[in-house]
């Protein structure tokens, strides 16, 4: 019952946030897919969370000329480091969105990571 509350509560809040946040997935290979995204990506970037599941979806949507800088973040996460930067995505309506991201990794025993973002 108390995980059914705070399951509920953990929705509530992720429905009324202006911002969104992530869990990824790292192979042994160090491959990374997404888990869950919660809160308002979709407002954001005009795209479903489901249609965002392999990195490479992602980056699809990114400006190309952030790309090094998204690599920069990626190598932060593995590394077990904080990272703050801000890129371009082109919205689903073709719209262009700068996002500032800090990411703050929250490993588990599954090596999934936990990243927060806003923008």
């Amino acid at each position: 019952m108390a995980l059914q509350q705070s399951e509920e509560r953990y929705r509530t809040i992720s429905e009324i946030t202006s911002d969104y946040f992530y869990s990824m997935s790292v192979s042994p290979e160090g491959a990374m897919s997404v888990d869950w995204i919660g809160g308002a990506f979709e407002r954001i970037t005009g795209y479903p969370p489901e249609s965002i599941r392999e990195l490479d979806e992602w980056l699809s949507v990114i400006n190309p000329d952030d790309l090094s800088t998204i690599g920069q973040a990626i190598q932060a996460d593995l590394s077990n480091q904080s990272f703050v930067f801000e890129y371009r995505i082109c919205t689903k309506d073709g719209q262009e969105h700068r996002l500032c991201e800090r990411t703050h990794p929250i490993w588990d025993e599954r090596r999934r990571v936990t990243v927060v973002k806003w923008r």
